[in-house]
Order: structure tokens, then sequence, then C-alpha cells
């Protein structure tokens, strides 16, 4: 049976989170989660603090909840939990999508995936795209602790996809020149049947703070990525119904070429 490392950053009661385990249960699952919302945090460490941890289930399955980062839980995980290394990392599923650069690069569910490369296991990050209506309703749910049924149904598309993406993934191997692959799924009624490789769109959300006489407070930002038009980008393809897969490799992609090598000809440091 193949160990796969599951991680979640909308908490231990999240939807998302339980559909997930239902669609892999047939694999030995290491099951690890944050106990509270850790969205936007990015590949945040927890420093200078002791990170708890405890045990709870989740549908009869037993998950580990620790009350930091999702980069905390991967590498608490994959160096003192598991006794094998698991053959894949999988990531979500994320209530909301990580969809085009600024989301991307803000993501604690992604950068899961990059805590595991980092550590020598390769994942799949899975997100899925929803109104804000639905979007509100069910992180209102997790962070009043209710039960997480009622909201399932918003994973339905993205938690039978993902098991067959991750059935595929284990059978034929993960892709050499690839260590993570991150997968954002439309609304099912927007579904149009269909797949497509995409590359993150680049986009802006501008200021996400308002200047209040206490400082500063973060209140939203100029969300314009519902107009994207760009051909191929994962925001395009979110937009037209299509599932997004787009492929990364790590570190970030070094430029190395005659005009950056030119760029500091004149810099003296003397």
């Amino acid at each position: 049976m193949k160990n796969v490392f599951v991680v979640n950053d909308d908490s231990i009661r999240s939807p998302g989170l339980s559909v997930l385990i239902k669609n892999l249960e047939k694999y030995n699952l290491t099951v690890i989660s944050t106990e509270h919302i850790r969205s936007w945090t990015s590949k945040a460490i927890t420093v200078n603090k002791y990170v708890k941890l405890k045990k709870e289930f989740i549908d009869n399955h037993q998950a580990y909840v620790i009350d930091g980062f999702p980069a905390d839980c991967v590498n608490i995980g994959l160096n003192h939990i598991v006794k094998e290394k698991p053959e894949l990392l999988v990531s979500g599923i994320n209530i909301g999508e990580n969809a085009t650069v600024g989301w991307l690069l803000s993501s604690a569910t992604v950068a899961a995936t990059i805590e595991g490369a980092i550590c020598g296991v390769k994942g799949i990050a899975f997100s899925q795209q929803m109104s804000d209506e639905a979007y509100d309703k069910i992180t209102n749910s997790v962070k009043n602790k209710q039960p997480v049924e009622k909201y399932e149904k918003f994973f339905n598309l993205s938690g039978k996809v993902s098991k067959i993406i991750t059935d595929y993934v284990l059978e034929r191997g993960f892709p050499a020149e690839a260590k993570i692959i991150s997968v954002n799924f439309p609304p099912e009624g927007k579904f149009n049947g269909k797949w497509v490789v995409t590359r993150p769109y680049y986009w802006s959300y501008g200021s996400l703070f308002s200047k209040t006489p206490e400082g500063y407070l973060k209140t939203g930002g100029a969300f314009t990525e519902n107009r994207v038009t760009e051909e191929g980008t994962d925001m395009w393809a979110l937009h037209n119904g299509f599932i997004s897969i787009t492929f990364f490799d790590l570190p970030l992609i070094p430029i190395n070429n005659k005009k950056v090598a030119n760029y500091f000809s004149n810099l003296r440091l003397s």
C-alpha cells in the first residue's frame, strides 16, 4: 500500500480535508493539519515558540493537529512522525483557488508542497474555486467549529478528480522535471469536463490595506482577476470551466544571460 502524506491549511475542520481523506482512503494516509485557518501565510515557519501537537479523528481516521503553520505540519510530519518516506504529499483541498502569481506565492496550500519538496517528497496542491458567498459560509463554519458534512458538497468535483490525479501520479511516478503540481478546480456547475496545462497569470491585487487612525488594516484589494482573458493561464482556465494543472520546479528559476551578466559591469566595491 502506497504511503501518502496529507496536509491542510484550512484547519482540521475543513470540509475540503474530510472530502480528500474519503477519496484517498485506499492509501496508507498520514494526515496532519493546522488547528486554525492559516490562509495567506505562505511558507512561514514557527520560530521562538513551541509548536504543540495533538491527535484527533476525522471520519474515524486519525489525524495530527498542529498549532502552527502548514509548513510546520510538513516539516514536523516528515521528520518526526512518518516511519517511512511517503511516495507523495497531497495538500488541500483548499477553500478557494490558488491561481495567478499573487495567490500562488501567498498560498499556504501550495507552500506546504514546497516544504515537502525541500524535505525530499514531491507533492500536489489541490484548490477549489468557489463563489464569495460559498467561501464565506464555509470559512465561517470552520471558524465556528460546525459539522463539516453540510459543506462537503462544494468539493464533489475536486474530491473525485483529486483521487483520479493522485492515482495517476502514484501509478506512473511524478514527472522527473517537476517537484510540485498545482491543480485548481472551477465550481462544479462551471466545469466543462476538460483539463488544461497552464502557467500562472501575472496579476497584482494592488494595496491590500486601508489606513486607519490605529494603523493599516487588511481590508481587501483590487481583485480584478475576473477580467483575465490571457489564454493558457490558470485563471483563464478557471473562467472557461477547465481544471487548471500547473507544474513547478524548485528553486525559483534563475536568469543567467548576457544582459543580466553585464548588469553589474560598472559596479565597483571600493
